[in-house]
């Protein structure tokens, strides 16, 4: 059995300006549930998302620091929304719907995409 772990705004920085756990879950889509979605199968939560996107994505620049928060250079930080945890691979999902995967395991540890 696989443990999953869920924050919402795991930095505590959206509910300070005044928006609700059920906002910010809402905002996210059915980004989380792709994420879900190939979980008994054994496939990573990166893999799952896109594979039920079917639209090509780029991998984007940028990275992702201990905190989840996504620095791009020249753009304000993106606070993570969500922060979803299964085994060693983290996702998380902000604003623009972008999502960020992170595995401490993979070749390419940080993949950044859009997904709207």
């Amino acid at each position: 059995m696989k443990q999953i772990a869920i924050e919402i705004d795991p930095n505590e920085v959206h509910i300070k300006k005044g928006a609700s756990y059920q906002t910010l879950a809402e905002a996210c889509g059915v980004l989380p549930l792709w994420a879900l979605a190939g979980m008994g199968e054994g496939i990573t939560m990166r893999k799952s998302c896109l594979t039920h996107y079917q639209f090509p994505v780029s991998k984007m620049g940028g990275v992702i620091d201990e905190n989840g928060v996504y620095l791009y250079p020249e753009d304000p930080p993106l606070y993570p929304y969500i922060k979803m945890t299964i085994g060693k691979e983290t996702a998380y999902f902000y604003d623009h719907a972008m999502i960020g995967f992170v595995h401490p395991e993979d070749k390419e540890e940080q993949y950044v995409v859009r997904m709207d």
